[in-house]
């Protein structure tokens, strides 16, 4: 078999190769990327848009959105002498690197966006990337809005977290707590909206607060205090002082009240109060204070507590102002009755002792000195006793001593005489 050997072949065969290193080398150059280091950007930071491209560089320009045009940022050659140029307004800010990339410095929040690298090489056409970065500034504090005005116990609450800051996250606190959703509470528009239903008298008083951030800041609202209103129980006025002396005593009457969302209002005979200037509120008005209380403060008191849904009025409170003289009198009424109860009950004691003693002294004088109660023997009594009784002869005869004149007194002295024994045996 003869081989017929071709004169034009190695030109076909060459052309061939170099057709084919051509596109090769095309879809070589054509791999560029580009990377933003770091990734996560601050206002005021830097950031470097880095390239990776192959093939020998001869020009780079950098332009300012997703497509090539007048909007261009940099051009860098690296053969010229300064290699860059930089479009305002940039000048300052931005600087090229030998292998494409550039770096921009003082970075605001309006640099975010995208930016087109064009590089060309000995394979034209020249290739292209695109990078977006996103520069995140300091999240500045949050406001708390309620969208419920005046919200009443079984009723819907809702609040709304408003920051002007783009691309942030939204969070809720109850005291310190993160707050979820759950059965009584709902939070939409990326958790920017916090809705309460139904709301209960045991939520009032809380602080909520919420938060707001970004990749690399974060801040906190105000704390909003929730108020629910519900139907008001009666309060109660406490004094300070019970029996105040005019010009030396303050007195403080306290309005109690369970319920943290009212007015409170003071009246003393229905008159609105403060009426001097000796009396003064507290912030909340759940205290009113007297400085230097005289007698025409003297009277009574009320406090009102109102809240949207109901109002309710204490019990008067009866205050009464006791003058100076009024006050050493009542100091000295109790000093002189426990004097005036001493002395009288020594005085008893000691009547009572002296006149024991006398009774004892007579019936020793008397010769008694038995028992008191013991009855006194009749054949031992002195004779003196019976010296009216008439006399007996031995026989038992009487001896007749009466004298018909006799006067009635004998009698009416025999009769006191017995008298006299009777008398003497009841003691």
């Amino acid at each position: 078999m003869e081989f017929v050997f071709c004169r034009w072949c190695p030109a076909v065969l060459s052309f061939f190769l170099t057709v084919f290193l051509g596109f090769w080398s095309r879809q070589i150059s054509a791999q560029i990327s580009v990377v933003p280091i770091p990734k996560i950007l601050a206002e005021g930071s830097s950031v470097l848009l880095s390239v990776s491209v192959t093939g020998r560089i001869i020009t780079i320009t950098w332009y300012r959105g997703e497509t090539v045009g007048n909007n261009q940022i940099l051009l860098y050659v690296p053969n010229d002498d300064p290699p860059e140029t930089v479009s305002p307004p940039y000048v300052g800010r931005v600087r090229g690197f030998p292998n494409g990339s550039m770096e921009i410095s003082g970075l605001t929040t309006s640099d975010s966006g995208s930016y087109t690298v064009q590089i060309q090489t000995q394979s034209p056409p020249p290739p292209t990337a695109t990078v977006n970065i996103t520069v995140s500034g300091r999240v500045t504090k949050p406001t708390i809005q309620a969208l419920t005005h005046s919200p009443v116990e079984n009723g819907p609450l809702t609040l709304r977290c408003n920051s002007s800051d783009p691309h942030v996250s939204y969070l809720w606190y109850k005291e310190d707590k993160v707050v979820l959703n759950g059965r009584r509470i709902n939070l939409t528009d990326n958790n920017q909206t916090l809705t309460l239903f139904p709301s209960s008298r045991s939520d009032s008083g809380s602080n909520y607060t919420c938060g707001v951030t970004n990749a690399v800041s974060n801040a906190s609202s105000n704390p909003y205090l929730l108020l629910i209103s519900y139907i008001l129980g009666k309060p109660s006025i406490m004094a300070s002082l019970s029996q105040p002396v005019e010009y030396r005593d303050s007195v403080t009457l306290i309005c109690g009240t369970s319920s943290t969302i009212q007015t409170i209002l003071w009246y003393k005979e229905r008159q609105s109060l403060p009426s001097n200037d000796r009396m003064s509120l507290s912030p909340d008005n759940r205290t009113l204070t007297i400085s230097n209380v005289s007698i025409a403060d003297s009277g009574s008191y009320r406090c009102e507590v109102i809240n949207p849904v109901s109002r309710s009025t204490s019990d008067p409170y009866t205050l009464t102002v006791y003058s100076t003289s009024t006050e050493g009198t009542s100091n000295a009424g109790p000093i002189i009755g426990a004097t005036v109860g001493a002395v009288l009950g020594a005085v008893l004691l000691i009547t009572t002792a002296v006149l024991f003693y006398k009774k004892y002294s007579q019936r020793r004088k008397n010769g008694v000195e038995e028992n008191m109660y013991d009855v006194p023997d009749m054949k031992e009594a002195p004779s003196s006793l019976y010296q009216n009784i008439i006399p007996q002869n031995p026989g038992g005869s009487p001896i007749n001593t009466l004298n018909s004149t006799a006067s009635d007194s004998a009698y009416m002295d025999l009769q006191f005489r017995s008298q006299s024994v009777y008398s003497e045996l009841k003691k």
